[in-house]
């Protein structure tokens, strides 16, 4: 059995783990799906319960009931002639939880937009400080992948002496 995560799900890694019809698990998101697939995850209807043949539209579901349920769909999917299954799960527990955290980010985001001063007034200036400030991000975002995360924020920034 492999198990690996989106950065190793490329169809030539997927071939690779099925050699000699070993089993293999690969998670994936459901945004570099094709869009065939990501309709039929993001449809409402046709989820089911393990061990149930019930068909669940996941918008009707009594989530007070369902709470600690994990709903699923599957279906086979052949990619130039490499047959896989696709599963897909929801759970009314983990989309709160990430709904949560969410909302705290939101939150905190508006409290610093609320209390952090800004004195630029002209767009063409704010638009400026902001393409500079997004420009920095990707700028280290790119070492940081390039540098293989070994090292942190303030590592990567420090002059050296």
């Amino acid at each position: 059995m492999v198990c690996t995560d989106a950065g190793l799900s490329s169809a030539a890694n997927r071939k690779y783990n099925d050699i000699g019809g070993r089993a293999f698990i690969t998670a994936q998101s459901i945004k570099k799906l094709k869009k065939y697939l990501k309709e039929w995850v993001l449809d409402f209807k046709d989820w089911r319960l393990p061990r149930s043949d019930v068909s669940y539209d996941i918008t009707t579901v009594d989530e007070a009931a369902h709470k600690e349920s994990t709903f699923y769909k599957e279906r086979w999917v052949n990619e130039d002639g490499f047959e896989q299954k696709l599963i897909v799960t929801y759970s009314i527990k983990h989309r709160d939880y990430q709904r949560n955290i969410r909302d705290g980010q939101a939150e905190r985001a508006r409290k610093l937009v609320e209390t952090n001063p800004v004195y630029l007034k002209r767009d063409d200036r704010i638009m400026a400080h902001f393409t500079t400030c997004f420009i920095s991000l990707l700028i280290y975002r790119l070492l940081e992948k390039r540098l293989r995360g070994q090292f942190t924020c303030s590592q990567i920034i420090r002059p050296t002496v």
